[in-house]
């Protein structure tokens, strides 16, 4: 088994890489079930793992928010 990381021809089996120590085992985002990395599909659930997921969207706090809106309000209004 090559190593996606550096190449390395590790023996069948091996769940991290003897040169790098790469893991070879992910997580399945849909089901949580263990997957190898060359995978395209989990093999519990069926999940398409080529397709990138997408960023989670990062919570904005209040005066990031009030920030944002202001920019769109005439000057002296606010």
């Amino acid at each position: 088994m090559k190593c996606p990381e550096c190449q390395f021809d590790n023996r069948e089996g091996a769940k991290f890489c003897s040169e790098c120590g790469h893991k070879f085992e992910l997580s399945c985002p849909e089901c949580g079930n263990s997957i190898r990395v060359s995978s395209k599909f989990c093999d519990g659930c069926g999940y398409n793992l080529t397709v990138p997921s997408e960023p989670t969207p990062k919570e904005l706090f209040f005066d990031d928010k009030l920030n944002r809106i202001q920019r769109y309000l005439p000057k002296g209004l606010f």
